[in-house]
């Protein structure tokens, strides 16, 4: 028995996921899912060093655990627990981010603990999948399911001159596999009718799902994107015109 194999993760993540397994033919996938959920809500940030400087980051075990949850949120019980947990993950990795006072000084020279989020995307990806996947069959008693997915970018950035079209990078980057579920359907746009404000300078990706749509999805679409304040691109101004999608 080769001991150091053992406590290597990619081992331990595959013991894990056969013991999930096993204990799902039980009935107890749900219950296990809420128990790891617990867990990396308390362990998801781990310890790491800059050039001798404390830093933090998300944990490395935190998106393959992620995965091996994700597929029992198929139930409302289990995600609102995850809800919370992505919510709260965004949460502190916004605290840890830079503040004003951090801006012309290099990340390797401050003395505060930011973080780093490279895993944030892909696992606020899969909540927004599994969102929609569940949504798609059983309406969710939630006022705004989507709203767990929080930018870690800070709001004080863009009056330093940052670049607006890459504001709320995270959301539009946890969607984009979405679009063409969350378009499909007059329920399912309805999760994405409170974050149109978030495609500011950016309203060109709506464009192949506004022109693919249904006509009556397309149709509410495009009634909520012209009354928002939202700036339309041209191309999508294009497709509602062509489709006569506000009656004219």
């Amino acid at each position: 028995f080769n001991h150091e194999a053992f406590h290597d993760g990619n081992l331990k993540l595959s013991v894990l996921g056969q013991l999930l397994q096993r204990r799902s033919a039980l009935g107890l996938r749900h219950h296990d899912a809420k128990i790891l959920l617990d867990l990396l809500d308390r362990r998801a940030f781990t310890p790491d060093r800059i050039n001798g400087r404390p830093r933090s980051r998300i944990s490395p075990h935190v998106l393959p655990l992620w995965k091996l949850i994700e597929p029992c949120l198929d139930n409302q019980a289990t995600w609102e627990h995850a809800f919370y947990f992505v919510k709260k993950l965004c949460a502190m990795a916004l605290r840890k981010q830079p503040t004003e006072k951090d801006m012309g000084i290099p990340l390797d020279e401050s003395p505060r603990d930011f973080v780093n989020t490279k895993d944030l995307p892909e696992l606020c990806e899969s909540f927004v999948q599994a969102t929609v996947q569940l949504a798609s069959q059983n309406p969710l008693r939630w006022p705004d399911p989507l709203e767990a997915v929080q930018e870690v970018l800070p709001g004080f950035l863009l009056f330093w001159g940052y670049d607006p079209e890459q504001y709320y990078p995270l959301f539009r980057q946890a969607i984009s596999r979405s679009l063409t579920a969350l378009t499909s359907r007059l329920d399912l746009l309805n999760l994405l009718l409170p974050h149109l404000h978030k495609f500011e300078h950016n309203t060109e990706l709506l464009v192949p799902h506004l022109q693919a749509a249904p006509i009556e999805v397309a149709e509410k679409l495009a009634s909520a994107l012209v009354i928002s304040s939202v700036v339309l691109c041209r191309d999508l101004c294009a497709v509602i015109h062509d489709r006569h999608l506000l009656g004219l």
